[in-house]
């Protein structure tokens, strides 16, 4: 019993007996809670310097990754260095390309404009040489249609000798010559006859000789094939009697063919040549044409060139008449058209201009969609663009005499004060009052004891301060009424007031309530903190600063990571358990294994 006196029992280092355990002297059970305590602080000095290290290690890994990153943007900007160039090189070898492609399209314009200057330069010459051999052409015709009315005049002329007194002047048996001739008359086919004989013979043997009327022979133009093989000398004088037999010996049908078919043509020729000069001339010679026609007495239309004619009988109007429709050659000296109105009176207009002076009127009898009124026009301002600028402008005005109006940027502490208590929006149940240079509204509690419940102070430089149930709130709460920190109109003084207003309701609890209680306990637990250094105030001011965040977005100190660290050393269990509550904000299990393999590692 004296032994055991000054002794107590520990059990495996607890200072509680029980079974298994065994009795132990005061200065062992000293010795081993200092040796205990040694190497629990031997532990937490470890755990330290694996911290320690865990910090210097991600110091080092973040500067390697900012080295990597900074060797990537480096990467970046040579890449866009050889992008840009190569962006360049292409941008002059596509500029040197246009250049060459511009100075080529350059030569191959001049070239085609020298070779359009000479192709010009060669058809005006060719228009030149044509137009000289059309005013040849035109003086040719001009020649032949002289030598035709010259041949027409010298048919018509009164006292020409017929076939009939020629044969008897020159006839009578007295001489063997005869002549015989017929005239250049035209017969109803169209066919001419002229033979002449050296041969002496009477009137009627000349007579009988004579070539029949149906296949006459003359001289044809160039480019017959038959008179290119005969090659008829000029029926003017005296032929050998060679030229009888030879013209008796051709076929008098295949003749009339040809001289019909020749006649035809230069008849078409003729007439289109004759109408077309004529009409073109004036109006008068075709009317003398047109008289001609219809009296007979149209002019003989020539046969060839080079023919003369003879003397003979003169053809008659009918005949003429006859063949020119035979040609299908129609002339017309009238309109065919019978509308009416669409002939024009040749009559000059008596009246064709107004009088001096004359003024134009409105007629009465005139229809009503001729002589309605004209409307007046529509003015600009009544358009939808002037209507619009005008609403704009009027609403841009209410808007600038409202701000005038609300603006307190000039005004006095009692002029706002005198404002504010004529102003009918603002909330019920605050208090004004001016102390010290400042406007006071505040709003009094008489439950559960008499205390001011909420208080905005304005200054004289419209600085504004607040507070709540006696500890100042933040500004940040108030950041979107005011202007650079400063209450610059009577409306933002006055949704200041419902603001605080609302968080002073004890109706249901509101989020932005909480918050503000929360708010009011870190800032009571940081001034505590900065008068007196208590760990358990530490303590509980990081787990309410935890406890606002997510668990993703939490960042602990190391303080809490030792703390947290010991505890799970000694207890894994307890540990997550702890978690399971939620009592503390605390690392996960799994985190501190990352973290302790780190740092082992």
């Amino acid at each position: 019993r004296r032994r055991c006196a000054g002794a107590r029992c520990v059990v495996n280092g607890d200072s509680e007996g029980g079974e298994g355990g065994e009795w132990r002297s005061g200065a062992e059970a000293a010795a081993l809670g200092s040796k205990a305590k040694s190497d629990e602080a031997a532990k937490a000095g470890m755990l330290k310097a694996k911290l320690l290290e865990f910090e210097q290690l991600q110091s080092a890994r973040k500067k390697a990754e900012e080295e990597e990153q900074r060797r990537r943007q480096e990467e970046e900007e040579r890449r866009r260095r050889e992008e840009e160039d190569r962006k360049k090189m292409e941008e002059e070898e596509r500029r040197r390309r246009l250049e060459e492609e511009g100075r080529a399209e350059t030569s191959r314009r001049s070239a085609e404009g020298a070779r359009m200057k000479k192709d010009g330069c060669g058809r005006k010459r060719s228009a030149d040489g044509a137009k000289k051999r059309r005013s040849d052409e035109g003086a040719l015709e001009e020649d032949e249609r002289r030598r035709r009315q010259e041949e027409e005049e010298t048919t018509t002329a009164p006292g020409r000798r017929g076939r009939g007194a020629t044969l008897e002047r020159r006839g009578g048996g007295e001489t063997k010559e005869t002549v015989a001739a017929s005239n250049d008359s035209r017969a109803d086919d169209g066919s001419h006859a002229v033979v002449m004989a050296t041969e002496p013979t009477t009137g009627a043997e000349a007579q009988t000789k004579r070539i029949s009327e149906n296949s006459p022979m003359r001289r044809r133009p160039r480019g017959d094939g038959e008179s290119e093989k005969r090659k008829r000398p000029e029926l003017e004088g005296m032929v050998p009697n060679l030229l009888i037999e030879e013209a008796t010996s051709i076929d008098p049908q295949e003749e009339m063919r040809r001289d019909r078919k020749w006649c035809r043509q230069k008849l078409r020729y003729t007439a289109a040549l004759s109408l077309k000069r004529d009409l073109a001339s004036s109006e008068q010679l075709l009317s003398r044409a047109a008289a001609d026609f219809a009296t007979g007495i149209a002019p003989r239309l020539s046969d060839g060139p080079g023919r003369t004619a003879s003397a003979g009988r003169q053809p008659a109007g009918a005949e003429n008449a006859r063949n020119m429709r035979n040609q299908n050659i129609f002339i017309r000296t009238t309109s065919m058209d019978t509308n009416v109105a669409r002939k024009k009176s040749k009559e000059q207009l008596l009246r064709r201009l107004l009088k001096q002076g004359a003024v134009p009127s409105i007629f009465p009898n005139a229809p009503s969609y001729l002589s309605s009124e004209k409307k007046p026009q529509r003015s600009t301002a009544a358009t939808s663009s002037e209507r619009l600028e005008r609403e704009l402008s009027a609403l841009q005005s209410s808007i600038d005499t409202f701000q005038e109006a609300d603006s307190i940027a000039d005004c006095s502490l009692h002029d706002v004060r005198s404002r504010l208590d004529q102003e009918e929006s603002k909330p019920a149940g605050f208090q004004f009052s001016l102390c010290d240079g400042k406007l006071c509204i505040y709003m009094l509690e008489m439950e559960p004891n008499f205390h001011v419940a909420c208080y905005i102070c304005l200054a004289e430089d419209l600085t504004v301060t607040f507070g709540f149930r006696g500890l100042p709130l933040k500004m940040n709460r108030f950041v979107d009424l005011l202007t650079n920190g400063k209450v610059s109109t009577l409306s933002q003084l006055v949704n200041i007031m419902s603001r605080i207003k609302i968080l002073k309701e004890d109706t249901a609890e509101s989020d932005d309530k909480v918050s503000h209680l929360l708010d009011m306990a870190e800032d009571l637990l940081e001034e505590v903190e900065e008068l007196a250094d208590n760990r358990t105030v530490s303590f509980a001011l990081e787990q309410l600063k935890l406890s606002r965040k997510p668990a993703s977005a939490r960042r602990y100190s190391q303080e809490l990571l030792v703390f947290a660290y010991l505890i799970y050393s000694i207890s894994a269990a307890a540990y997550k358990t702890m978690l399971e509550q939620e009592a503390l904000c605390l690392p996960s299990d799994r985190t501190l294994r990352s973290i302790t393999a780190r740092v082992g590692s």
